[in-house]
């Protein structure tokens, strides 16, 4: 580990180039590290049925050593690494089942995964990775066994990060926070294109729903359980990991975003948002459940009214204020990340962190037609 941090100081210091020998076996070991978690893939983008899909992971690239925030870029662009893999705590998984299964009753099904790793660089990529990992090979092994993804997938997932090699990677992740911010916040999800419905469950992230007929946000905060890595069941903290639903409809959209996307520089909120959309962001905080037969649900057509109250967060209208206009267009998912994620960059009110961004869009007849 002394030769790699040697390294990436002499990557940090632009006036001092890697040697060509140590520009060989750190690109190598870049290479064979980033395939290991299937690193390459860090968005996605496909039409499923009546509804279109986009993932996209931006990581800043830089990693702490010694206490000291290095830029990895140097060293990634000494490498000839490709500009589209980055290194980081975040990631989204675009999965969708038929390429793994003959079985008629799940070929309409899709996987939507978002993750973010607390800090940043390789610790938490190595976390991510792992997690990463675990996770599709659960996902496989549930297709190939023809069921559908069950409800404690997250307990599973947790239990399965208890060991001491992995612990010490969730230590690693945060080390100046207190436990419960450690570990990674997500949400998985299993979409049914037959009917538009969203199965998911969540460790921390925030689910956001576009109207079209009401130009209208609606924020949703699930019941979540703990970050993965954290497994304290006597605190009063800790909730199991319970599923929820929502549904989308033709022409409305669904936003999953990490906090990178919305959570801003400001103290305390104490900044005015950069903007907001035309009308009231609503708020809907899904019900305690502790049954994992049961699913919370959110339809905002079969919802009264009275249910949602307004989110008021400068934060989260400065986010939805971005991606207002593409919405009212009606733009697809895909340009649609690729415009935001740019937009967010070139904002200093955001965070300088990770950020992931995953759109969903019901097409409308018209939109099916031309297609």
């Amino acid at each position: 580990m002394a030769t790699l941090a040697s390294l990436l100081e002499l990557g940090q210091q632009m006036e001092t180039q890697l040697k060509p020998m140590e520009t060989v076996f750190l690109s190598q070991f870049l290479r064979d590290y980033l395939n290991r978690f299937n690193a390459y893939k860090m968005n996605f983008g496909f039409r499923k049925g009546a509804f279109e899909f986009a993932g996209q992971t931006r990581n800043t690239n830089t990693a702490v050593l010694g206490g000291v925030e290095y830029d990895l870029e140097p060293m990634l662009a000494a490498c000839d690494i490709p500009n589209h893999v980055s290194i980081g705590g975040d990631f989204v998984v675009g999965f969708d089942y038929e390429p793994l299964t003959e079985t008629g009753s799940i070929t309409q099904e899709v996987g939507l995964s978002i993750f973010d790793t607390a800090n940043h660089g390789y610790d938490a990529f190595f976390l991510s990775g792992h997690i990463r990992g675990l996770l599709l090979n659960i996902l496989d092994a549930h297709i190939r066994d023809r069921r559908r993804i069950e409800n404690h997938i997250f307990t599973e997932l947790n239990e399965l990060l208890k060991g001491p090699l992995t612990q010490e990677l969730v230590k690693s992740t945060n080390p100046s926070r207190a436990t419960r911010t450690r570990g990674a916040v997500g949400l998985h999800g299993q979409f049914h294109v037959d009917t538009g419905d969203f199965n998911f469950v969540c460790t921390g992230l925030p689910v956001f729903y576009y109207s079209a007929a009401q130009n209208r946000f609606i924020y949703l905060e699930p019941n979540s359980g703990p970050p993965l890595g954290y497994f304290s069941h006597s605190d009063a903290f800790y909730k199991p990991y319970v599923p929820h639903h929502v549904s989308l409809h033709p022409g409305d959209y669904l936003i999953l975003a990490t906090d990178g996307c919305f959570e801003s520089e400001c103290y305390e909120d104490f900044c005015p948002a950069l903007g907001a959309p035309n009308e009231p962001i609503g708020f809907f905080r899904y019900p305690e459940n502790t049954d994992m037969e049961n699913i919370s649900e959110f339809d905002l057509y079969q919802m009264d009214p009275a249910e949602i109250l307004v989110q008021n967060d400068p934060d989260v209208q400065s986010f939805c204020h971005f991606l207002q206009p593409y919405l009212a267009a009606g733009m697809g998912p895909s340009l649609i990340v690729g415009h935001v994620l740019d937009a967010i960059k070139e904002t200093p009110y955001f965070h300088f962190d990770d950020k992931s961004l995953i759109v969903v869009k019901g097409l409308v007849e018209e939109e099916m037609i031309a297609i």
